[in-house]
């Protein structure tokens, strides 16, 4: 094995050469998913209600306009990790 090979091993996942964006793609799809009327938010009666999200909604609508952002989308699904 290669040295360099050797040390992104032994550093975990943040010296993955992708970082975060492998994670991201599956929950853009989903995001899209979910938003059924297409206007770039998925607002409460959008997200099913046994979404692991559902419940903690309005906690993650940080602006509290009633919907979800990609953004909020995303750092909700942080959150459950």
């Amino acid at each position: 094995m290669r040295r360099s090979a050797f040390r992104r091993r032994r550093a975990g996942p943040q010296a993955h050469p992708h970082g975060d964006h492998a994670a991201a793609a599956p929950a853009q799809g989903e995001f899209a998913a979910l938003d059924r009327n297409h206007d770039g938010f998925i607002d409460k009666a959008e997200l099913p209600k046994d979404h692991p999200l559902a419940p903690h909604f309005g906690m993650i609508d940080m602006d509290r306009d009633g919907k979800l952002s990609p953004a909020e989308y995303d750092a909700g699904l942080k959150m459950l990790r």
